[in-house]
């Protein structure tokens, strides 16, 4: 049953290796871009010279000084901090997006279902049905499609970044503790 299983689902599992390998991966440059979004600035300015103008500027360090920063502070693992969060966040944002882009009717406009014998078209109410009908004399079938379609990935994304917010605002505030030296979501 367990090769079975695996057989039905080895898209979805490998999608989720995938996904959770290249978060693993880019999370170091998250974390040092976090840093920088929040104002933490450990080096002082120092003196550049544009390329172009050969004009001179005061500049900070890239993404990378950051990260070797963080390693000499924290080590190898410390560039991991928030990792799991994120995780999280990524994965169930994930879910629920699929889970109501399951929901999309797609093609299926005039679904017919059979309910004890019985068939019936699936109706919206009275006033939807007048507003549609006036509506599609004006806008072609590809337009209706298309704002359908936007309609659900709008509220997809919605509602999925709605339910997996906390597991983010976990992982910028447990990034956001090197700021500080703090260890409360370790």
């Amino acid at each position: 049953m367990s090769k079975h299983w695996f057989s039905e689902h080895e898209s979805q599992i490998k999608s989720f290796l995938l996904r959770n390998t290249i978060i693993t991966a880019s999370h170091p440059i998250e974390y040092a871009k976090v840093l920088v979004q929040l104002g933490y600035e450990p080096f002082v300015a120092t003196e550049s010279t544009s390329v172009i103008l050969r004009m001179k500027y005061l500049g900070l360090p890239n993404l990378l000084t950051y990260l070797k920063y963080i390693g000499s502070v924290d080590g190898y693992l410390g560039c991991y901090r928030g990792l799991i969060p994120r995780l999280c966040y990524a994965n169930v944002y994930f879910l629920v997006y699929n889970k109501i882009s399951e929901y999309y009717p797609g093609e299926r406009t005039e679904e017919i279902s059979v309910v004890k014998g019985v068939t019936e078209e699936r109706d919206e109410c009275k006033s939807t049905r007048k507003f549609s009908k006036y509506v599609n004399n004006f806008i072609s079938p590809d337009v209706r499609d298309f704002i359908n379609t936007l309609s659900w990935d709008v509220v997809s994304i919605a509602v999925g970044t709605t339910v997996s917010y906390p597991f983010h605002l976990i992982a910028v505030r447990s990034m956001a503790q090197f700021v500080g030296r703090e260890t409360k979501y370790e």
